[in-house]
């Protein structure tokens, strides 16, 4: 065997193993590119929910949760939506009980930061630390209800 035999041999063996390693990378990518269109429709479908869910409460003909007219308490019922809050950020603050200012507040008490919670991250952390300073900001009457809510969750 002359030795450009043995080299187009192997050749032929490399572009064989390359050529099966490029197929096992186009299935990753069209398999990455399917879960990636599933999670799109997830998120817009979670968007919807919660949207519907929304529109939904605040068109109903009489409160679902009690609430004092220009009472020191008000601040403690505004929800999530109101805050400004949404997507996945309002899901994790909800699955934990958290879906009110008051809810919030209370458990800033305990808390330092919203990064302790699982799924939240310290760039989403800091985004809801600011939206919470916009409310109180736009709303100082209620931070005088507030009392120490107020103060720590501006820190």
């Amino acid at each position: 065997m002359k030795d450009t035999e043995v080299l187009e041999d192997a050749t032929e063996k490399q572009m064989t193993v390359i050529k099966q390693m490029y197929r096992k990378l186009l299935v990753c990518l069209l398999e990455e590119a399917g879960i990636k269109d599933k999670h799109d429709l997830a998120k817009k479908q979670t968007i919807a929910a919660q949207n519907t869910l929304n529109d939904y409460i605040k068109n109903l003909d009489q409160p679902i949760f009690p609430q004092l007219e220009d009472g020191p308490e008000d601040w403690r019922s505004v929800t999530l939506a109101e805050l400004g809050i949404t997507g996945k950020a309002a899901i994790i603050l909800a699955e934990n009980d958290l879906g009110t200012l008051g809810y919030i507040a209370d458990w800033q008490k305990e808390h330092s930061s919203f990064y302790e919670l699982p799924g939240i991250g310290e760039a989403t952390a800091e985004k809801l630390a600011e939206k919470l300073d916009a409310y109180w900001q736009a709303h100082p009457q209620a931070g005088a209800g507030a009392g120490e809510a107020e103060s720590e969750t501006l820190d």
